[in-house]
């Protein structure tokens, strides 16, 4: 049997179980099973575009930027998100030169898939490898990395990076301010312009110099031109700031997927509702399906549970706080009254 077939079996099997007397002659024969349906996808892609400086005013810094790319890695699955999203990571540099063509010629792909692994195009740490591509040197040209942003967003230059349906975060490394010619609305346009919905859109920065004494006037108000959706940080400081905003991003409403006919309690000498139930998680673009497992006393992360009455509609089916960065579908049958 197929894994496409399996929750249709269940349901069979349910419904067979369901049945304890011939129906009368001449009457209806009506199903005694429910079954409930419920997204339990969060939609996760990231598209993280690092631009670096390139000149020697980031020298001093470099292992403190090592560090850094390493602690952004790491804080991108925050508690409540358990895991990575499905990520694409390129670096350029703010190097006019280099065209805003991406490092090494490629970016960094992670991607959850249904069976809980995920693929890589890349060996070893992920912080290793975001290292390996942002340690640009120290023999850049100039700092331009509002220009050799808007290059790299242009149409063809880095295909397969952006995708549209992802969040895109720029995050912009530099020791100085940007002196680049580019008009710094110019550039904000040009970056909406690469995605459909601008509102997925971030824009993250952390400048130089360390000592304070000079700002970065060009770099701020290109911020400026992501209200609510922009943040500054100091490269001397800790990296992971800016990436606050990101942690906002993937957040979901709770919902409690309720039955629309009461369930039959098959045991009835146990204190609750005890119902006869199978669960599938169902990839619905594929024919993949795989048990969700019933909760234990010990809740696990990514378990059902089926709760106390919800007049008029029933008990409510209850799930530990597991959602999935890649497109899932719960299917949970049940014997009913």
């Amino acid at each position: 049997m197929s894994s496409a077939n399996a929750p249709l079996a269940s349901l069979v099997a349910l419904t067979l179980a369901g049945c304890t007397a011939e129906p009368t002659p001449g009457e209806p024969v009506v199903s005694r099973t429910t079954h409930v349906q419920h997204n339990l996808s969060y939609g996760a892609k990231l598209d993280m575009l690092f631009v670096v400086d390139s000149s020697a005013a980031l020298t001093s810094l470099r292992a403190h930027l090592a560090e850094g790319y390493r602690g952004i890695v790491g804080d991108l699955p925050t508690p409540w998100l358990h895991e990575l999203p499905d990520l694409h990571i390129g670096v350029i540099t703010a190097d006019f030169a280099d065209s805003g063509r991406l490092r090494g010629g490629a970016f960094l792909q992670d991607t959850p898939l249904f069976d809980t692994t995920r693929a890589r195009n890349y060996t070893g740490a992920l912080g290793d490898a975001l290292v390996n591509l942002a340690d640009v040197g120290s023999t850049g040209s100039g700092i331009a990395p509002l220009a050799a942003l808007e290059r790299a967003l242009a149409p063809g230059v880095n295909p397969g990076f952006v995708r549209d349906d992802a969040y895109l975060q720029i995050v912009i490394i530099t020791g100085a301010d940007d002196q680049g010619s580019s008009l710094v609305a110019n550039v904000a346009a040009a970056v909406r312009a690469s995605k459909s919905d601008p509102s997925r859109i971030l824009v993250t920065a952390a400048t130089g110099p360390c000592d304070g004494a000079a700002g970065a006037p060009r770099i701020a108000a290109f911020l400026g031109e992501f209200p609510n959706r922009s943040s500054h940080a100091s490269v001397c400081g800790d990296l992971r700031e800016t990436i606050t905003l990101t942690h906002q991003l993937f957040k979901w409403t709770l919902e409690e997927p309720t039955f629309g006919a009461p369930l039959a309690d098959t045991r009835p000498d146990l204190p609750g509702l005890q119902p006869e139930c199978t669960a599938w998680l169902l990839d619905p673009t594929s024919d993949q399906a795989r048990i969700l497992p019933q909760c234990s006393d010990q809740w696990t992360n990514g378990c059902w549970a089926v709760g106390s009455e919800n007049e008029p509609w029933g008990p409510t089916v209850i799930y530990t706080p597991r959602k999935y960065p890649f497109p899932v579908i719960s299917d949970i049958e049940c014997l009913a009254e």
